[in-house]
């Protein structure tokens, strides 16, 4: 019996007639984009420590520990990428303290909390090219400020959980691989988006 023949599917710029009608200027949409990361890290970053520490963020915080031991197996189940970036905040959140003046001193929770909320942040850009490669630079503001308003993503984003991070290179890799098929080699650049991902998901074992 004849295999069936499969067409594969492709992705494209999908045409929207008010979109094309809606010019933006070039500045006035970085200055828009600039304004929404800037609210999105915000409302993201501000009060972290209003409530302690969920069982899955403790169990980063031992991770910690254990790095600063030079054992980076410890909660090896997830990626290792978010728990140095917290490592780094926990650190320099550490320094600031000891020359801090009073009153202005940085809770453990904040420094565990603050990488999620930044990449939270980021993922606004990420947005925002990857609409704008796709439909265009007023869907891609839209899709932008939506993003940075919508009160789920700030929750998400204002914990120490890997959905933040897992979501942003995802993202990007989108990103990598539309603009990449528009320069006439798609492939190349999906699979080095692929191997970025790779590479900063990768888990240490013993």
């Amino acid at each position: 019996m004849p295999a069936a023949a499969i067409s594969s599917a492709r992705t494209s710029s999908v045409a929207l007639p008010w979109a094309d009608r809606v010019v933006i200027p070039q500045a006035a949409m970085t200055t828009v984009l600039i304004l929404v990361t800037i609210l999105a890290l915000g409302l993201r970053a501000t009060a972290l420590s209003t409530f302690g520490f969920s069982e899955d963020e403790v169990n980063k915080i031992h991770a910690i520990d254990e790095y600063r031991r030079g054992h980076f197996s410890a909660n090896a189940e997830h990626p290792m990428l978010m728990k140095l970036a917290m490592w780094t905040s926990v650190e320099a959140t550490k320094a600031w303290n000891r020359v801090a003046p009073a009153g202005q001193s940085i809770d453990s929770e904040t420094a565990i909390r603050l990488p999620n909320a930044v990449a939270g942040a980021a993922l606004t850009v990420a947005l925002f090219g990857l609409c704008q490669t796709l439909f265009g630079a007023s869907v891609a503001a839209m899709a932008s400020l939506l993003w940075a308003l919508d009160v789920n993503a700030i929750a998400i984003n204002r914990i120490g959980k890997e959905d933040t991070f897992a979501l942003l290179f995802f993202v990007l890799a989108t990103w990598c691989y539309e603009r990449g098929k528009r320069q006439g080699n798609p492939w190349r650049v999906f699979y080095a988006a692929d191997a970025l991902t790779a590479k900063v998901f990768r888990i240490p074992r013993n």
